[in-house]
Order: C-alpha cells, then structure tokens, then sequence
C-alpha cells in the first residue's frame, strides 16, 4: 500500500515540476518576444503621431471613449457610424488606469501601448497556445517541450509580415489586433472540433466548448469582422479532413451565409456598377512581385537572405515529416496544417502577382490589398514548423529508447539514423534561424525605419507637402492658443490640421482624412457644399449652429500632403483652397482674419486663420 502511495506522490510531484517548467518556459519566451517588439518600436511612437492616413482616426477614436466612456463604443466614427473599437477600448483602458495611478499618458502613449500589449504579448502568447495544440499528442522529453515553448514565442514576432508591416500600413491597427488575436479563436475551435468527435460523446464538455468558441468569436467580431474571412481560410481544411459531412455542409451553409451577408452589405454601402464585372474591380492595381519572389516570400516566412533560405529548407522538411511520421488520426491535422498555408500562399500569389476576374474575387475579402495578407504567412507556417520539429523529436525519443533495449537496433536501423539526425539537424536550423532573425533581418528593420520616419518632425523642405512639419506645429498649437479647445475648426484634415485634436486637444470639425457624411454625419458634407455655394447667407446657416456657445473658425494651412495623394476622396475637400471663394467670404463680412501666418516660414504663403461672422 505505501508503495502505491509512494509511486502515484512521485507521479504527481514529477507531473507538477513538469507543468512548473512549461509554465516558467513560456513567460520566459512571451517576456522575450515582447522585448524584441519592445526594442524593435522607435522611441518617437510613445510621443508623437504617426503620420498616416488611418492614425488620426485611432487617435481620434482612443479620445472619444476617454472623453465620453464605453457608451461610444458603439459609434467611433465622427458620424455616428461602427467602428471595430476592441483596440480603442484598450487604449482608452490603459490610459484610465493611469490616471488613476495620477499619470496622464498622452494619446500615442496610449496607442503604442495597445499597440506593444497585443503584438508583444497576446500575439506570442495565443501562437503558444496554438503551438500547445498541434503538440499535446507528441510524446516529448521535458526539455524539448520547454526549448519549443521558448522558442515559439520568439519565432512568432519574428518575421515583418506580422505584427510589424501593419503598424507602417494604415496603421490597420483595428486589423492588425485582430490578426494577433485570431491564434485564441483558432485554438478554440480545434478544442471544439475534438469535443464533437470525441467517443464516448460528452454533451458537458462539447457545449463549454462550443461557449468558449462563440464568446472568443464575439471578441474577434468586435477587434474587426473582416478577420472571419482568414479564419475561415484556416479553419476549412480541418472542418472538411475532420468532421463528418453533415457537420461540414453546416459549416459550408454558415461560410455562405455569412459570404451572402458580406455581399449584401457591399451592395448596401458601396454602390457601384462594377460588381457584375470582377475583371474591372481593383483596376488600379498593380503586380509587385513575379510568380518565384512570392511563393519565396511565404515559404521564407517573409525573412531574407540565408536566414531565409535556410527557413524554407527547414519548412519543408517539417511538412513532410509532420504527415509521413505521425499516425493515421494526428496525420490529418498535419495534412489540415500544410493545406492552409498552400490557400495563404495560393491567395497571396493571386493578389501580388496576377491581375483578373479570379485573383479579384479570390482576395476580394482582403480588399486585394497585400498588408492584411501576409499577416496570415505566420499563423500558416509557425505552427506547422513547430508540428514538424515535435514529430521528429518525438520519433526519434521512441528511436533512442528502443536502441536501448535492443543492442543491435541502432547500428541495423538505417531509418533510425535517418530520424535522429533529421532531429538533430532540424532542432539546430530552428534554434539558429530564431536567433539569426533577432539580428539579420532587413525586412523588419526596413518597417521599423518607415515607422520612424513616418513619427518624426522636421523642417519643410519645399520638395513636397508633409502631413506635418516644424512650421504647422507652430501654426496649429498658435491656433488652439487663440481658439481654445471647445471652438470649432474647419479645414481641410488632409493639410495635416486633422491631428490638431491628439496634439492639442482642439475640435476639429473634420479629425479624422475621411469622417464620411452617412447617418448623423450630414453636418460635413452640408458645410463643403455651403462652402463651395459662395452665399455667405447659406454657409453662415450652416456653420453657425454647429456649436452655438462657441465660435467657429476657418484654418486655411497649405495644399494637401502628398503622402495621402492617393485618398480616392481628397476632391471633396478641394473648396477649401479656391483663394476666390475664400477672398469673396472675406470681402463680404462673411469671414474675418483672425491671424496671419504667411510669415511662419518659407513655405506658408496664404496661411491664416479666420472667424465666421456667427454674431459670436
């Protein structure tokens, strides 16, 4: 009897030394990913704006819920409209709990802090989990599951595709927040999927799973519904190889609808007489990479170079190791595995290399646009490499053991050797290629330099119209000085006046590039058609009630930057630089200098800011 004792207290004491290493292991890993997010980010994001055409919007969105709480959640855009607010909502969070602390973090603190907690943390952390998944049947030595629990939170933020490219893209932050929660929704539903097939059938276990997958869903829809469609590419593969047909016309039923509701939608607020013609859609763009450059980029994982190549030769070995070494039913996921990293690298070769009806439909979802696409290339290949590793290392464990036991085994096994040193050989490759991409990698630092410079202030050259120079920060700080914070402000956002609101805390009728005139957001295209009108008596009607305690200015500050020169919009906003129509509201009454700026700098000629004549 004390025997038993002894041997079930020894198998709980080895059981819980093992869960305290894989637990130790993996904060050592998330504590090191977010390290190299952490020192990857330049130390001008937690200061100033980035200069974008979608981060005022953030900023704009972070301020709204700080200033009027969770009840605007529901309604970011300046019209009232839905914007996916999860990441706003952490920001805006991460700024209250300062507060409360008596630390007042500026807007962009705040961002990048969202920004920092959802690449360097949630992002490594769900991958972990994933990785926990295609791993929990290999029957691994302690040691490799603690190396390859510190290892995939590393190689999850190591290649630019993702967190990084999205924060220079946009920022498609809401997106991109999405993307790095999508590993939590995935783990999910493959939990679900072994709760239906599992025999004898437990109804207990299969609805907890079944909650967690809706409730993790909930969270995904409200980071950013678009992310369905990439999870939907990564989950078909397993629904199809793993459930029984009637689960899989279901979930083919589900995938149409919810494609029916998406086309319904597009039909709704986009109008367009191109959608019978998918050959026209996307027809400004253009191919950026021949057929061998991109499928080299997402077998590379997006690295270059050696590390690159030597990333590519390990994937494939991992592949097939991952279906020819492991049993009938695990071979199924790993086969599941390579088929969704085939449609990421199908879908991304479609959208960069062809143009068409079928490479427009296909990547449609994505808007066609290749920043939201490659942020699938990791989610595809980090756990399919991390599948491959484990089966090697578990074969050869079993391999080892039997050479044990038989004397002769390993000297007459050629197949033995084989395994061992594939292992071997691949544990090296993994460990060096993690490492090697921490201090080689031009595509990373080549994001990191846009980002930089897309953050930094300086002087107007002449050579071009920037969102924002050392001359329109004087200007717009000079303005909010006169104007005061509850004033409002029109000019047009795409001069670079939009970020007078996060910098200054100014209201600007239009703080954010496209506020849009739908719903309750009337007020904007009204004031560019009054505007454009030349009857003071209409535009004065029409401005004047947008805040009637407080007065209402005119920010003439330069042409629009050339950076968002590609907003296909921009012509709405062109009423705002006709000098006649500017000078005619002046000559009659209808606008009153309030300041000259012409003198600022070199290049801010016609500059000033104007009162309308409300009777204020």
């Amino acid at each position: 009897m004390n025997s038993v004792s002894n041997t079930v207290g020894t198998r709980i004491t080895h059981t819980g030394r093992r869960r305290l290493a894989l637990s130790l292991s993996s904060l050592i890993g998330i504590c090191i990913a977010a390290t190299i997010v952490y020192t990857w980010m330049p130390n001008s994001v937690w200061s100033m704006p980035l200069q974008s055409s979608d981060a005022p919007a953030h900023y704009y969105f972070i301020e709204k819920l700080s200033e009027q709480g969770l009840g605007a959640a529901m309604h970011l855009w300046p019209h009232g409209g839905f914007y996916p607010p999860l990441f706003h909502i952490l920001a805006s969070s991460i700024a209250a709990v300062a507060s409360l602390f008596g630390a007042h973090i500026s807007v962009y603190a705040a961002f990048s802090a969202a920004w920092l907690i959802s690449s360097g943390i949630l992002f490594p952390l769900g991958m972990l989990l994933l990785a926990s998944y295609v791993l929990h049947d290999l029957e691994l030595p302690i040691a490799a599951r603690v190396a390859l629990t510190i290892i995939v939170p590393v190689l999850s933020v190591s290649s630019a595709c993702h967190p990084y490219t999205l924060l220079d893209a946009g920022p498609l932050i809401a997106y991109g927040f999405a993307t790095s929660l999508l590993p939590y929704l995935m783990y999910a539903s493959l939990r679900l999927i072994d709760a239906i097939m599992v025999k004898p059938f437990h109804v207990r276990n299969l609805v907890i799973q079944l909650c967690v997958t809706a409730a993790t869903g909930l969270v995904l829809m409200l980071a950013h519904p678009r992310i369905a469609f990439t999870y939907a590419l990564f989950m078909l593969p397993f629904i199809i190889l793993r459930l029984p047909w009637k689960f899989i016309v279901s979930a083919f039923a589900v995938i149409m609808c919810a494609g029916g509701a998406f086309a319904a939608f597009m039909l709704i607020t986009f109008k367009s007489e191109r959608y019978l013609h998918p050959e026209t859609w996307f027809h400004s763009h253009q191919p950026s990479k021949t057929l061998s450059q991109a499928l080299l980029f997402v077998f590379q994982n997006g690295l270059d170079g050696m590390v690159g190549i030597v990333f590519c030769a390990l994937l494939l070995i991992c592949a097939a190791a991952s279906v020819a070494l492991t049993k009938q039913s695990a071979r199924r996921n790993a086969i599941a595995l390579i088929i969704a990293l085939l449609l990421v690298a199908l879908v991304y070769v479609l959208t960069v290399t062809f143009v068409g009806a079928l490479p427009n439909i296909i990547s449609a979802p994505w808007y066609r646009d290749e920043n939201r696409i490659v942020t699938m290339i990791p989610l595809a290949i980090v756990p399919l490499i991390i599948y491959g590793i484990g089966t090697l290392l578990a074969c050869a464990t079993q391999t080892l053991r039997a050479s044990t036991a038989y004397v002769n085994h390993w000297a007459q096994s050629a197949r033995a050797r084989i395994i061992i040193g594939l292992a071997a050989l691949c544990s090296i490759a993994l460990v060096a290629v993690t490492i090697s991409a921490q201090y080689v990698n031009p595509a990373r630092e080549t994001v990191a330099t846009h980002v930089l410079e897309k953050t930094t202030v300086a002087g107007s050259d002449g050579s071009e119209i920037k969102q924002l120079t050392e001359e329109k920060l004087t200007v717009l700080k000079n303005v909010v000085t006169r104007t005061g914070t509850d004033a409002t402000i029109i000019s047009d956002p795409m001069n670079g006046s939009m970020y007078a609101t996060s910098l200054y805390d100014a209201t600007m009728l239009y703080p954010i590039m496209n506020p849009q005139s739908s719903g309750k957001g009337h007020i904007f295209a009204d004031v560019e058609q009054a505007f454009a009108s030349g009857d003071s008596q209409r535009l004065l009607t029409t401005v004047c009630p947008i805040n009637p305690k407080e007065p209402e200015y005119f920010l003439t500050m330069g042409g629009q930057a050339d950076s968002l020169q590609s907003f296909p919009y921009k012509a709405q906003y062109d009423t705002f630089h006709d000098a006649a129509t500017i000078n005619g509201y002046v000559n009659n009454g209808t606008l009153t200098k309030v300041k000259d700026y012409s003198s600022v700098g070199s290049d801010t000629k016609d500059w000033a800011l104007y009162q309308f004549n409300c009777g204020d």
